[in-house]
């Protein structure tokens, strides 16, 4: 996996609170630079994010994403700044990386789906393929992050969790066949190795650390999920087969114990990017996905609400197409979105 590679200029959008609203910094760090531009004005550049508005428009994300794109914009200065570092990177020929990062203190944005901003110029953030965007999160973790010595030498742990009494919790969850979730996620994965824990009382968590351990780049967890009091549960599995239900922040914490943690981790159960309502308020910053991040896992692809079979069975074998082409999880996902 070459994700370190270098042909990519990052562009941070730092979002804060402030006086009621918002304010917003950029930071432009090009590959061959040993130091940051910062085009907007000391303070960053205000804006008014109506989240009622765009709330009423979810259904329809080409409105939202025009909607979000009109506010965020308001402000010819960050429009201009963001303008003008998307151009620098592009006479360059580099591929522009936005990373934003919203503070702690505007936690309810992390719950605004960011994916759909319209661009200035046309096209939408998350699918235009000369601009790549992720949410970034800072993480405290020393570890170094290294790729391996070739795309090819990547493994992959998939986990299938169906619990024998799925039918008791939250108005009947339903069973997994796990034949065919493990054998449509082999075949995504193509030829490479893969381990899989796929029968009744294999997904517990103490199996699942202890595959871990061994050495894996990939985990890819189909499990139910769901944001309870604001704090993320994951349906595994007991010894016996029964549900094991998990806080979130226990995985977190023994994949945060590894001395190697996954490279990738890919959640395929809703709600582990958060719920995606701003009801929610902080729950998104709390969910599965984000506290991933933070505890030094490099990349996490993780789903923000609910997310139907049909939509998860047609975005990921994209998704893994594009890996294997390339090994550039940040060039997959405009691709896969789109």
């Amino acid at each position: 996996m070459t994700d370190l590679a270098t042909d990519f200029a990052d562009l941070y959008i730092e979002v804060r609170r402030e006086a009621g609203d918002f304010a917003v910094n950029l930071r432009y760090t090009g590959p061959d630079s040993a130091t940051d531009v910062h085009p907007l004005p000391k303070g960053g550049a205000p804006v008014a994010l109506n989240l009622v508005a765009l709330l009423a428009l979810t259904a329809n994300p080409d409105a939202y994403g025009q909607e979000l794109g009109r506010q965020f914009f308001a402000s010819s200065t960050l429009k201009t700044g963001f303008k003008e570092a998307w151009a620098i990177a592009d006479s360059q020929e580099r591929t522009l990386h936005v990373r934003l990062q919203i503070d702690a203190g505007a936690a309810e944005l992390d719950a605004v789906h960011w994916e759909t901003l319209a661009l200035p110029d046309g096209g939408t953030l998350a699918t235009h393929q000369r601009l790549l965007f992720s949410r970034y999160q800072p993480s405290p973790s020393w570890l170094p992050v290294r790729p391996p010595p070739t795309r090819d030498a990547l493994r992959a742990l998939v986990v299938v969790s169906s619990p024998t009494d799925l039918a008791t919790y939250h108005g009947n969850l339903t069973a997994l066949d796990y034949a065919a979730e493990a054998g449509a996620v082999r075949a995504m994965l193509g030829a490479m190795p893969c381990i899989t824990l796929a029968a009744t009382g294999q997904a517990t968590l103490d199996r699942i650390v202890a595959e871990l351990e061994k050495g894996v780049d990939i985990l890819y967890l189909i499990a139910h999920g769901a944001l309870d009091k604001g704090a993320p549960m994951l349906w595994l599995e007991k010894p016996g087969g029964t549900a094991d239900v998990i806080a979130g922040g226990e995985l977190v914490r023994r994949l945060g114990e590894l001395p190697n943690r996954p490279r990738l981790v890919v959640l395929a159960s809703c709600q582990s990017a958060g719920a995606g309502q701003y009801a929610d308020g902080g729950a998104a910053r709390v969910a599965l996905g984000p506290q991933l991040a933070r505890a030094g896992v490099p990349a996490v692809l993780a789903m923000q609400g609910d997310i139907s079979v049909e939509t998860n069975g047609r975005f990921m074998p994209l998704f893994f197409r594009e890996l294997a082409r390339h090994g550039q999880i940040r060039r997959t996902m405009p691709v896969a979105r789109g």
